[in-house]
């Protein structure tokens, strides 16, 4: 059945985007619903509702996976219970006066869109978040009243959580230790664009405290990053990820489920690419400007 989930993964990897198409949406020579699986986006809907769809996509498309194989669908869940720790970044913002549109992506499995707007505290956030497979503390100990020291928090406890699932996957030991190793890379890309914004001692007491199964050091940013902006750090990173992806389980697992977390990382990437497009174009942006934000290495 491990065959067969990658064997999905690939069909549903090849209809994503490719580079051309982001090219031709760029200079208006085609319109996002002329790909089969944006169909559904209207010229009539809301620049909400073009996200929401563009997100439904994504989660339909890990569901399709998830469905394929109960016992390694798991892994696929974990990887799409993202979404659900972004929304409740976005519902913190929300509750310590963000004053901002509130737009949640749409997914929940643990915590709703729903339920977060039912939560008014901060408090009641945290004590929901602790009857999670997260695991989050009811009541966690804070050092500043940063927004960013509880999302890097949330994190923390994502990656925690998503390390335990691929550990307990029933693969070989050789694959689970390059799943877990891939997870690992990714979680200290997290720690290192969260070193750029948050004192150095705030997340060491983070790790120390909160995590418990995902031991990583902080990292050094790179030289050749030092001159980067925070927003081009952050494209270079994803990048960079789906390089190390590639690399590590693409081409060796490409008949087992750790390919699945590749197809994840291209397919997430597109809904992110897809939300700076329209956005930027929303606002007017340069054509430049928006490609340069795009994240289209490595992919088909």
């Amino acid at each position: 059945m491990e065959a067969y989930i990658a064997v999905r993964a690939h069909g549903l990897k090849s209809r994503l985007l490719r580079v051309q198409d982001y090219e031709a949406i760029l200079r208006g020579e085609k319109k996002l619903p002329e790909f089969k699986d944006y169909s559904l986006i209207s010229e009539r809907d809301s620049l909400e509702q073009v996200l929401e769809k563009i997100y439904r996509v994504y989660v339909s498309r890990m569901e399709i996976l998830a469905a394929s194989d109960r016992a390694l669908g798991q892994i696929v869940y974990a990887l799409l219970d993202r979404l659900e720790i972004e929304n409740a970044k976005i519902h913190f913002r929300y509750i310590l006066g963000a004053q901002r549109p509130v737009i949640y992506y749409p997914y929940g499995r643990h915590i709703g869109p729903a339920r977060l707007m039912q939560i008014r505290t901060e408090g009641s956030l945290w004590e929901e978040l602790s009857k999670t497979p997260y695991q989050a503390p009811g009541t966690p100990s804070f050092v500043s009243g940063l927004e960013a020291e509880r999302e890097a928090l949330l994190d923390i406890l994502y990656y925690n959580y998503l390390f335990g699932v691929a550990d307990s996957l029933a693969i070989s030991r050789e694959e689970r230790e390059d799943l877990r190793n891939i997870v690992r890379e990714e979680f200290e890309a997290k720690l290192l664009l969260w070193s750029q914004v948050l004192r150095p001692e705030i997340l060491t007491r983070l790790l120390q405290n909160y995590s418990k199964s995902l031991r990583a050091p902080i990292p050094q940013l790179p030289e050749e990053w030092k001159t980067l902006k925070l927003t081009e750090l952050i494209v270079q990173v994803q990048k960079n990820l789906v390089s190390r992806a590639r690399q590590l389980v693409a081409v060796k697992y490409s008949t087992g489920v750790a390919y699945v977390y590749y197809f994840n990382l291209l397919a997430l990437t597109e809904a992110n690419n897809l939300e700076k497009l329209v956005v930027g174009k929303e606002v007017g942006l340069p054509e430049e400007v928006i490609q340069r934000n795009l994240v289209l290495a490595g992919l088909p």
